[in-house]
């Protein structure tokens, strides 16, 4: 190989090869709405032909900015809420490169760990913001990020604050009470007359909220409340919480039992098959592999949209000198997830992104 092209393209010989001042190829790369269009295709062809990378290092020390967020890698990647943040961070890698920014993983052991990392981070100016996951009712990392002045967005809502709604805690979550509703739904169309639920015991945000799309479903179908606790059990979150859950439901009388389940999660689903051999249809929740494999309907959440709207946020929050995006999003997004028909009765289902209301 020759020495010139062993050479690291400069941003001279970009502007050489596109025929524009030096000045005109930093505009390009940090400031791209500034330069007429025909000039910025002529200085990315040149980037594209010289392999030219910019300096980061230099662009750090003028701009102030790392570019980096920072994000807490699941203690727990073998199970499948591992398997579902996986897909999250891929999509959310892809769309955050869009913007101009890298993501950096971390590891931490619960709340101490992870606020202990973000003091490290932040002190050392290697992180300029961070998206937080699996939110909970009182979480301390939120009340850390507001009191000091720390960019950031939450995967899910900050459960238990006077107002989901709060400017000063952006999020993007999906609608799981729209997704069980969506599920229960589908099992009476199908022809189910008792339609039971299976979900986590409180507190959880997120398992409450999924419950109450069975609830409001069910009562508009006119159950009573001794039929609503009866037909709902609140159990752990594994295959065998699923195959107790059906042990429960044969305690009661033959005619009182659920000929269909909803379910909080893919596992307990499984439970449920598992337990009742497969004599009472269950609908999951993440479409995980688990899904996939037994055949079992699911609601999927839109992983993919999440990615890019956490990082549409990101661009408003954390705004970078050189994005190439409009940072107009809204601070809160929640987005419907869609049924996916892995038994093969129905095609997939979808749904746009909502907007909370007031």
């Amino acid at each position: 190989m020759s020495k010139q092209r062993e050479k690291r393209a400069s941003i001279v010989d970009v502007a050489k090869r596109a025929e524009v001042s030096r000045q005109t190829v930093s505009n390009v790369i940090n400031r791209p709405e500034t330069v007429l269009p025909a000039t910025r295709e002529r200085v990315y062809a040149a980037i594209s032909e010289l392999g030219y990378r910019a300096n980061q290092s230099a662009r750090r020390l003028r701009t102030q900015q790392t570019a980096t967020v920072g994000i807490r890698v699941d203690d727990a990647p073998d199970n499948l809420a591992g398997m579902i943040y996986d897909k999250f961070l891929h999509h959310l890698t892809v769309f955050a490169g869009e913007s101009g920014r890298r993501i950096l993983l971390f590891a931490s052991r619960g709340y101490g760990d992870e606020i202990a990392e973000y003091r490290a981070l932040t002190s050392s100016d290697d992180v300029d913001a961070f998206i937080i996951t699996d939110t909970a009712a009182g979480d301390p990392r939120v009340d850390w990020f507001i009191k000091n002045k720390i960019p950031f967005v939450c995967f899910g809502r900050p459960w238990g604050r006077d107002s989901l709604l709060d400017d000063e805690v952006p999020w993007v979550d999906v609608d799981g009470k729209y997704g069980v509703a969506l599920g229960t739904k589908e099992l009476r169309d199908r022809g189910c007359k008792r339609i039971g639920y299976v979900g986590w015991p409180s507190p959880s945000g997120t398992g409450e909220d999924r419950h109450l799309g069975w609830r409001e479903t069910v009562t508009e179908w006119g159950y009573s409340e001794a039929e609503m606790e009866s037909l709902s059990i609140f159990t752990s979150e594994n295959i065998e919480g699923g195959i107790k859950a059906v042990q429960q439901f044969c305690t009661l009388d033959a005619d009182q039992r659920p000929d269909g389940v909803v379910c909080a999660s893919d596992l307990l689903a499984a439970g449920v098959l598992l337990g009742s051999n497969g004599t009472i249809p269950a609908i999951g929740f993440d479409n995980s592999a688990l899904a996939m494999s037994l055949g079992f309907d699911s609601i999927e959440q839109p992983l993919q949209q999440v990615a890019d709207a956490t990082v549409r946020i990101l661009d408003r929050v954390a705004p970078l000198n050189s994005s190439k995006r409009p940072a107009d999003s809204d601070l809160h997004i929640l987005l419907r997830p869609c049924l996916a028909c892995n038994s093969g009765l129905r095609p997939r289902l979808s749904a746009p992104a909502l907007k909370p209301q007031n």
